[in-house]
């Protein structure tokens, strides 16, 4: 959990084609008609920043194969990359009560080269510890879909780097993420990918709404503090 009163640190993740993106602006969206007065955050990784932003070009470059990137050298793109959007968009929000909501975070990196390169995720969360130091997403949602499924709905668009990788790479991926949301599971919203959009958005609405509702006793208690 965020160690900042008053906000709130969602993420989304899951595997290629699992929807997350779209969920993701939904809630968003839904975010800012409920709760006009509360600032909202949306930002990505890797990205959000100049220079996230140009790390990502590198890491998802459908031209850079994996056998030009060594798996390690992936690894420490993502954390520097996650180095600048936590320390610029995601710290700064929370700290001014923001609820941040980030397409992907630390756990694509666990999933993607902990289990998909096959890295570990004991040796990931390392190399992230001191990007991190101690922000974690009060919430994760997890949209799950089978690979088949998933690259079912990609199969038109180009593809980037990561998406051209063999589906054996994510199926691993997929293993990762339900490893990491049974181990966590205070932290993960696991959702059935093959629900409607709009089914699948009621699920996350009914997690969230009442997550932004206790942020409120929280700031009654503060004003009430300092008028004492």
């Amino acid at each position: 959990m965020t160690n900042f009163k008053k906000s709130l640190y969602i993420a989304f993740e899951g595997i290629e084609g699992c929807g997350k993106s779209t969920q993701c602006e939904l809630l968003v969206a839904r975010l800012r008609r409920e709760f006009p007065k509360k600032e909202i955050v949306l930002t990505r990784e890797p990205g959000g920043t100049e220079i996230s932003e140009a790390i990502r070009n590198i890491l998802l470059n459908p031209e850079i194969s994996k056998n030009k990137m060594e798996s390690l050298t992936e690894v420490y793109l993502f954390a520097a990359a996650r180095t600048e959007t936590l320390r610029k968009i995601v710290k700064p929000g929370l700290e001014r009560g923001a609820i941040v909501v980030s397409d992907r975070c630390l756990y694509a990196n666990l999933a993607y080269q902990g289990f998909g390169r096959e890295l570990g995720v004991v040796r990931v969360w390392e190399i992230n510890l001191p990007a991190l130091e101690k922000t974690l997403p009060d919430l994760v949602v997890f949209p799950d879909v089978s690979v088949e499924v998933g690259f079912g709905r990609i199969r038109d668009r180009e593809k980037d780097r990561m998406e051209k990788e063999e589906w054996e790479f994510h199926k691993r991926v997929r293993e990762g993420y339900l490893f990491l949301a049974e181990d966590d599971r205070h932290r993960f919203l696991v959702v059935d990918g093959s629900l409607s959009v709009d089914e699948q958005a009621e699920i996350i609405w009914e997690r969230v709404a009442p997550l932004i509702r206790d942020l409120e006793p929280i700031r009654e208690l503060q004003i009430r503090g300092e008028r004492e």
